[in-house]
């Protein structure tokens, strides 16, 4: 990586999204870097970013060789947003969360809802329109994680 280092680092999980989160980010003058999930651990300690974000992606937690990130990026005290498949990956692996293969797959709008305040989503609408498109969900946040919002179809 040249230049500066990223204020946030968002890694890909196959996202057809991603490169449009490093964009939104851009525009909001935050200053951002687009990793492969087996480069995040190297580069998070090379760049020491100030937020990670965990993109979605195609895959089910349950398939075998199913994307993955090193469990030490979770020990760095970086604050993590996981979105889609980057927060049921999270619940899969860490301690105290639990996420489940779903019966069918939800894919479409929905609406996002903010349960709880959060600088995250200050500024954000309590309710917005979003697109999901998922197969497994997460039911319990892991230990030191928490549900800020949750989205419905």
């Amino acid at each position: 990586m040249r230049g500066k280092s990223p204020k946030i680092l968002v890694v890909d999980f196959g996202s057809q999204t991603a490169h449009l989160i490093t964009r939104r980010l851009k525009d909001l003058g935050i200053e951002s870097s687009l990793v492969d999930p087996d480069e995040a651990l190297k580069v998070c300690l090379a760049t020491n970013p100030q937020g990670i974000i965990l993109s979605g992606g195609p895959a089910s937690v349950y398939e075998k060789g199913a994307p993955s990130i090193d469990k030490k990026i979770y020990e760095l005290g970086i604050p993590i947003l996981g979105i889609c498949y980057g927060q049921q990956f999270t619940a899969y692996i860490l301690k105290g969360g639990k996420t489940v293969k779903d019966k069918v797959r939800e894919d479409g709008p929905a609406t996002l809802i903010i349960d709880k305040s959060c600088v995250l989503f200050e500024g954000v609408s309590p309710h917005s329109r979003v697109w999901m498109s998922h197969g497994d969900t997460v039911v319990k946040a892991p230990l030191g994680f928490e549900f800020v919002g949750h989205s419905s179809l």
